[in-house]
């Protein structure tokens, strides 16, 4: 197995072969990157203010374990598409969940509004 200074070298040497023949570099974020990118991502979502992690989390939590609500949501909206789990310790990860948040939440605004105008049964 080789060791951590092999695996630098790697790098090294393919920095400096890029800098030669392209003249250009890539963005170095240390030995252990995949958590710099999570918390990078975790950062830029908190510094926006948009309360994703809050939202993705409600909206799986909306529908888990309540068949009623769920039967009431596909009934209203016709859809059969439920929000994914959102994993706060890995950020990155969560690209399926906020895909997904993106195409449920029209059909979201609509069973809301079948709520609170009481053609469901529902409560929120």
């Amino acid at each position: 197995m080789d060791g951590p200074n092999v695996n630098w070298n790697f790098v090294d040497l393919f920095s400096s072969q890029l800098l030669d023949e392209l003249s250009t570099t890539f963005l170095s974020i240390g030995s252990c990157g995949l958590h710099v990118v999570h918390g990078a991502f975790k950062h830029g979502s908190e510094t926006t203010w948009w309360e994703l992690e809050r939202f993705f989390s409600a909206i799986f939590q909306l529908f888990k374990d309540t068949p009623t609500r769920r039967d009431d949501y596909t009934q209203v909206t016709g859809s059969s598409l439920f929000a994914f789990k959102f994993c706060k310790h890995r950020w990155v990860e969560n690209v399926p969940v906020a895909e997904r948040a993106l195409k449920i939440l029209p059909h979201l605004q609509n069973y809301v509004e079948a709520v609170q105008e009481k053609k469901s049964h529902s409560v929120l």
